[in-house]
């Protein structure tokens, strides 16, 4: 690491000297530590604990595969099952812990510090994590972090399977929000990385499930931008289950009604027993 790149750890607090040598029996609770500020988005001592204890090094904290602490990432990480999937995922690869660092800067939002994370473990061309990089940009979409997400896309770009496109897109529609889907969709079919006819599927699967959730201006947006008809809206998409998209809609009135209107036929509501 050159020496520009270092912080100056004589102007650190005296609190941050006796955290490192309460810390320095136990690289675990160091990396536990770590984790923690990559979350919270304390760059100044996720980077001082990072060059006190050398992280990037071979023999360090990135290959700690047994001994990455999980207590942290179970009552950090925002959707249970969202943590438990991408843990154990990114956890099966070579370098767990500055893949988990960088999960969990991108989950929360701080753009800074998952830029610096990545500079500092020496994501280059010839190391970049494109095997996790589905995993990683699902975890930015669900937490809604468009940015994060955007920046993801741009430095570890890798090609998708069509399974890994609507996996992606379903875990896009749980944030319910409608700038990151249309970011998501656009980046998808713009380079040719997914069929219009891939992403509209998902969009139709995955439409009960928005409007059961209440997300009213998502299933508005999918909707209109795909042109999903009243035949998909009244009926369940092939493998997406049972549930339509209009009948999940019933509990939330004003989405009801808006979808009412546009397909210009009442449909028969469910009892409550069929719910």
């Amino acid at each position: 690491m050159a020496a520009a790149d270092q912080p100056d750890l004589s102007k650190l607090p005296r609190e941050i000297e006796l955290l490192a040598l309460a810390y320095a029996s136990d690289l675990g609770d160091v990396g536990a530590y770590f984790l923690e500020r990559c979350w919270v988005g304390d760059l100044g001592l996720a980077r001082a604990v990072a060059v006190l204890f050398d992280l990037a090094a071979s023999g360090g904290f990135c290959w700690l595969t047994a001994r990455i602490p999980e207590a942290p990432l179970r009552e950090l990480a925002r959707d249970a099952d969202q943590r438990q999937y991408w843990y154990s995922l990114l956890l099966a690869g070579p370098r767990p812990g500055e893949l988990a660092a960088l999960a969990l800067a991108c989950e929360a939002g701080h753009l800074g510090q998952a830029q610096w994370i990545s500079d500092y473990f020496g994501f280059a061309d010839n190391r970049a994590p494109e095997a996790h990089f589905c995993t990683l940009l699902s975890v930015a979409c669900v937490a809604g972090q468009l940015d994060t997400a955007r920046w993801l896309a741009d430095r570890f770009s890798a090609a998708m399977p069509d399974t890994h496109v609507r996996w992606l897109l379903e875990r896009a529609y749980r944030s319910g929000s409608v700038p990151l889907v249309a970011w998501v969709a656009d980046w998808l079919t713009a380079d040719g990385r997914a069929a219009h006819s891939t992403v509209r599927a998902s969009a139709r699967a995955g439409l009960p499930a928005v409007c059961a959730k209440g997300h009213a201006d998502l299933a508005r947006w999918l909707i209109t931008h795909f042109g999903l008809t009243r035949a998909e809206a009244y009926t369940s998409a092939p493998g997406g289950g049972s549930l339509t998209a209009i009948h999940a809609a019933e509990r939330h009135h004003e989405l009801y009604v808006w979808m009412w209107r546009r397909f210009r036929s009442r449909p028969r509501r469910r009892t409550r027993a069929a719910f």
